[in-house]
């Protein structure tokens, strides 16, 4: 082999070399960034998980009972008692 060959070896290595090491940055950028989305989805589930607790407790006060037939209206004293 003579010098020219092996010094276009060398360079054409050190590019892929290059190339490469961009490439592993980017893809450590990209699993940094996917954690940080997954902590941020974790707590916006669990916030959304205290918000249907908050919810349901606030509907369950204000709604009637279903199984009960009650309603949220004043009782008539004239009308019969079913």
């Amino acid at each position: 082999m003579d010098v020219d060959t092996v010094l276009e070896a060398v360079k054409e290595r050190d590019k892929w070399r290059r190339r490469l090491g961009v490439l592993e940055n980017s893809l450590a950028e990209l699993a940094r960034r996917l954690s940080r989305a997954e902590g941020r989805l974790r707590r916006v589930r669990r916030e959304i998980g205290r918000l249907q607790e908050y919810s349901d407790a606030i509907l369950s006060a204000r709604l009637p009972r279903a199984d009960t037939g009650a309603t949220n209206a004043p009782r008539n004293p004239q009308l019969p008692a079913r």
